[in-house]
């Protein structure tokens, strides 16, 4: 179908839903197998209400909440660095690490128990992003990761602390 408008053709194309005939203006673009491009069988109104009705059905919420879990336990990696992105942002602090220098080990350097991916609230056992000083911010060299427990533990005590605590624990345990 072609309307004229002052002397310039418009390429027309029905809806599949509405079933009203639009200029091709008012379609997305799908890319094909192919490579190639087609327009969409449904206008960018229609395509918004259905992206509307799906996303208030309680379903496809239940099923997008699990594929964002899954997608966290997958890549943690990725989800810590996201998450490091915004403290930085948040805390006013440097940021300039990438996905290479977040390294997950199996054991946590400094407790030597096993690192654990876990799915919801983190656990003691669970990966921890550490700034060796804290001052620096998160750039490359300055941080690493360490058991959340050991982070925690970092954190709330000054060198000194941990030092008697350590001289303390020892002869407490040898009593």
């Amino acid at each position: 179908m072609k309307i004229f408008k002052n002397l310039v053709e418009v390429k027309i194309k029905v809806c599949g839903v509405c079933k009203i005939g639009k200029p091709y203006s008012e379609f997305t673009f799908r890319k094909l197998k192919s490579g190639n491009k087609t327009l969409k069988y449904l206008c960018r109104d229609c395509s918004k209400l259905k992206a509307r009705r799906l996303r208030s059905n309680p379903i496809y919420k239940a099923n997008e909440h699990k594929a964002q879990r899954l997608n966290r336990r997958n890549n943690p990696e990725k989800e810590m660095l996201h998450r490091t992105e915004q403290r930085a942002r948040k805390l006013n602090l440097e940021f300039n690490l990438d996905l290479s220098d977040i390294i997950i080990p199996n054991i946590c350097p400094l407790l030597e128990i096993p690192l654990f991916i876990t799915i919801g609230k983190a656990g003691d056992n669970s990966p921890s992003l550490d700034r060796i000083q804290p001052k620096l911010g998160y750039v490359k060299g300055n941080v690493r990761v360490i058991s959340r427990m050991a982070n925690i533990m970092k954190a709330h005590a000054s060198e000194k602390q941990i030092l008697i605590f350590y001289k303390n624990i020892q002869s407490y345990y040898q009593a």
